[in-house]
């Protein structure tokens, strides 16, 4: 059959309100639109895939950044 996969990643570039402020000048006080703006700047990263299923065995592989975690969320897609 057919799986959707839903995954969702932190790692320095999409989830990390620390190194948005860095790549931001982060030694400048910070007002709290700015404050602001880099939290919406630091959003988890969000990809979508379907594979298809054979032999009874999905087969799934990622490669991590160095301090990245990631939630994948696997379910049946009913044709």
């Amino acid at each position: 059959g057919m799986y959707s996969i839903e995954t969702c990643f932190l790692n320095r570039e999409h989830g990390s309100v620390f190194d948005a402020w860095v790549r931001a000048g982060r030694n400048i006080p910070l007002t709290v639109n700015q404050f602001t703006y880099l939290q919406h700047l630091s959003e988890p990263g969000y990809h979508i895939s379907k594979q298809r299923v054979s032999n009874h065995t999905l087969d799934i592989s990622c490669i991590l950044q160095p301090q990245e975690c990631r939630l994948l969320y696997i379910s049946y897609v009913h044709m």
